[in-house]
């Protein structure tokens, strides 16, 4: 593999995913077009845009609207040159994983031939009797609509 990429915690959110999925493929996107776009509060789209700004990978700039009257100005979002590279990076990162490669510095123990060395749970030197009590559904109650009713 040429690149492995580097799998960013920032970015990984699936909130700020979606917004530098978006950023991506613009030179600048208006606030308002990628709150409606993806759906969420204004508060929600401004508190993960404020957490990628400290990262460095976004920028945002307000300027005058030539289609308004008022002095409302529109909030213009786009992805800085850091930005860039850290989601093409992230995303290259995910291709490796489900492409099955676990990158360097990953926190995983398991190997893929440990995995499947490993013995189901019922396995082992657990009883047949022991088994059994394990598949036996609860005789207690359940509570509420999932009761069965009386004839």
């Amino acid at each position: 593999m040429a690149s492995e990429g580097t799998f960013n915690e920032m970015i990984h959110a699936p909130l700020r995913l979606r917004i530098c999925g978006l950023l991506r493929s613009v030179d600048r996107l208006d606030f308002a077009v990628m709150r409606d776009t993806i759906d969420v509060s204004d508060s929600t789209l401004s508190k993960h845009l404020r957490l990628l700004s400290d990262a460095g990978f976004v920028v945002m700039k307000k300027s005058a609207s030539p289609m308004r009257t008022d002095s409302r100005r529109i909030t213009w979002v786009s992805l800085t040159s850091s930005g860039k590279r850290a989601f093409d990076g992230h995303l290259e990162a995910l291709r490796s994983i489900a492409a099955g490669f676990v990158p360097a510095g990953s926190h995983t123990t398991r190997t893929a031939a440990a995995v499947g060395d490993e013995k189901p749970a019922s396995a082992g030197s657990d009883s047949d009797a022991e088994r059994a009590r394990e598949r036996r559904p609860s005789s207690r109650p359940r509570p509420g609509p999932l009761r069965p009713s009386s004839p």
